[in-house]
């Protein structure tokens, strides 16, 4: 079934360990002011959010979540035309099936704002 295949712990884990590898190793490519886009096409919040504030809180004082209007439209202060849900004070930008005509996904955009110490 789909919740055994795609669902189980054990198996969430191990992909949300690769997916923060995949990010600390993007990040630390970044130049200062660079951004880098983290997409899944993932629904859980183990896999996205999760792991986003999880490798963001690793590595303190160099990196930030830019706000969601700044990435998507950085002219406008709506994400109105879009049909997609944002949470945690709008840095983080969700498609859902229902609404999205995609089978769903997930972005955060950060960027590095210091040197790595």
């Amino acid at each position: 079934t789909f919740e055994k295949r795609f669902l189980n712990p054990e198996r969430i884990s191990t992909i949300t360990q690769l997916q923060a590898g995949l990010l600390r190793n993007g990040l630390r490519l970044l130049r200062q002011g660079g951004r880098l886009v983290y997409s899944t096409c993932s629904l859980t919040r183990a896999q996205n959010e999760d792991v986003v504030l999880s490798v963001l809180e690793s590595l303190k004082d160099t990196y930030q979540l830019v706000p969601a209007q700044r990435f998507t439209d950085p002219h406008s202060h709506t994400l109105a035309p879009w049909p997609c849900d944002t949470d945690h004070a709008t840095h983080f930008v969700r498609f859902h099936p229902s609404t999205s005509s995609t089978s769903g996904l997930f972005i955060a955009c950060i960027e590095k704002y210091a040197a790595c110490q």
